[in-house]
């Protein structure tokens, strides 16, 4: 959770994994991208 914050606040592009339940909250969190494990695979959603 803190990981994410702060690396936005030093400019950083975050990309988040999560399961379906916590997509809104990593979204919430300040991640530019959100990728729900069961339906993707993060190699191919960061790439």
């Amino acid at each position: 959770m803190y990981a994410v914050q702060l690396a936005k606040l030093r400019g950083a592009e975050v990309v988040g994994t999560c399961s379906p339940d916590n997509v809104s909250f990593v979204s919430s969190l300040g991640a530019d991208c959100v990728v729900d494990y069961t339906k993707e695979r993060f190699e191919d959603a960061a790439g």
